[in-house]
């Protein structure tokens, strides 16, 4: 008996917030030209966020470069990808 109503709650839980995401994705759906921005941004970010990963990590890349230059030049990549990741999620103004 516990069991079953343990069930039901979770199930109610999942449909609950199912319908939110729903609801938040369907305030996303746009027209075919904005879901193809919005897949180059993110396709972007994982670039720039890659970039600088490589920079501080990657031994072979910028040889001459002391590692604390490194880091700190890897960590302004690495914020600026975030930038533009924060910049392609805000909503502009004139869209409904």
């Amino acid at each position: 008996m516990a069991a079953r109503y343990g069930l039901h709650i979770v199930f109610r839980l999942r449909s609950h917030y199912q319908n939110k995401i729903y609801m938040l994705f369907n305030n996303w759906q746009k027209s075919p030209k904005r879901r193809f921005l919005l897949i180059l941004g993110v396709a972007a970010f994982i670039c720039v966020l890659t970039l600088g990963l490589m920079v501080i990590f990657w031994d072979k890349m910028l040889p001459g470069m002391p590692q604390g230059q490194k880091w700190a030049f890897g960590g302004i990549i690495i914020l600026y990808a975030f930038l533009r990741f924060s910049r392609l999620l805000k909503k502009d103004p004139d869209e409904d």
